[in-house]
């Protein structure tokens, strides 16, 4: 279970447009990507987190393989712990859109969505949170925990002091699956353990009042 479960999601779409015949948005767009990777390992302090992917790309029609098309769009994601590493992705991704359209002759549109800020929690709700985590599993409590997911409950905290914490949703032995892969499954057992976590803050609360 966490303490501090912080995340960000960036949504970042590029969309290049051919301005002259010539101009291939595939060549343009595959280029894009490759420098893309120079964000985190050049421009971000390797002490920060940062991760930067391309998850998708759509261009040109799969019946015809002999056409060259008139777009290519990519999409992905970009998450941070800071606003700072923000700032710096976004001001390095339009450069390197500017560099491609000066490169290739190529028109390009960077969309970069700032759609859920940090999840952090407030200092003594999560402290409460802790401790009754611990009376219901003394040695299954991880105090201090960082993640890369992104959650809307980062709105609720930003306005109201509270506690997001996670509940290991895996059996006994087995094998740590993404929430986003196809081999997921959840364990409804786990239900039972956020559970009795809640009962547990509600009876130390009403024990403290």
């Amino acid at each position: 279970m966490g303490r501090r479960h912080t995340g960000l999601w960036i949504g970042v779409r590029v969309q290049v447009r051919v301005r002259i015949r010539s101009v291939d948005p595939i060549l343009a767009c595959t280029t894009l990507v490759g420098n893309i990777q120079s964000i985190v390992s050049r421009s971000h302090d390797p002490m920060v987190h940062a991760v930067v992917s391309v998850c998708s790309f759509q261009s040109g029609d799969p019946t015809a393989p002999n056409v060259i098309p008139e777009t290519a769009e990519l999409s992905g994601t970009v998450r941070t712990f800071s606003k700072h590493a923000q700032d710096l992705t976004e001001e390095r991704l339009l450069a390197l859109c500017r560099g491609i359209e000066a490169s290739f002759g190529a028109e390009l549109r960077l969309e970069y969505l700032r759609e859920s800020p940090c999840v952090i929690n407030a200092p003594e709700p999560a402290g409460l949170v802790e401790k009754a985590a611990q009376k219901v599993s003394a040695t299954g409590v991880i105090a201090d925990c960082m993640t890369m997911a992104s959650e809307d409950m980062s709105f609720f905290l930003n306005a109201v002091p509270g506690c997001f914490f996670l509940i290991g949703s895996g059996g006994e032995g087995d094998q740590v699956l993404g929430h986003h892969t196809e081999d997921f499954d959840f364990h409804e057992d786990a239900l039972l353990v956020g559970a009795s976590v809640f009962v547990q803050l509600v009876e130390d609360l009403m024990v403290e009042s």
